[in-house]
């Protein structure tokens, strides 16, 4: 436990928050201000979440269910790390009503009856013909 805790947990808070910035924005140099923006946080988290997790699997849990304990209690920390790394940290966005796809540079693609990709600007034949349709239903 000690070894985890002082050695592992450091090194794979680190890993995951690059991890996490780096394909978020598609930038190394990204990856390294998500790192740092996060890590004393999740690291902070770790030591108050971790200990408690496995001192329950070593003292409290058959050796049979190890893994499945393990599993669960790892399953909430990847959301944890996940949150930690999503937050916004510029001060900016307060109402946390913030959606990333929205502000993503593909979201103002759509899908059209092809299933390729168009810009909003570029009208489907399918699509202009519906909208005639739909139009000529309204006027009669």
């Amino acid at each position: 436990m000690v070894v985890h805790l002082g050695a592992l947990m450091p090194f794979r808070i680190g890993i995951v928050f690059f991890a996490l910035s780096s394909l978020q924005h598609l930038s190394v140099s990204k990856g390294i201000e998500g790192l740092m923006a996060n890590y004393k946080d999740g690291l902070k988290a770790a030591y108050c979440y971790w200990p408690l997790v496995f001192a329950g699997l070593y003292t409290l849990v058959p050796r049979r269910y190890g893994n499945l304990y393990y599993d669960s209690f790892n399953l909430a920390w990847a959301v944890t790390m996940s949150y930690i790394s999503s937050r916004d940290h510029s001060g900016k966005d307060k109402d946390h009503h913030h959606h990333p796809i929205e502000s993503s540079p593909m979201s103002n693609l759509e899908v059209n009856e092809s299933n390729c990709l168009t810009s909003p600007n570029r009208r489907s034949p399918t699509k202009m013909r519906l909208q005639s349709q739909l139009s000529y239903a309204e006027g009669a």
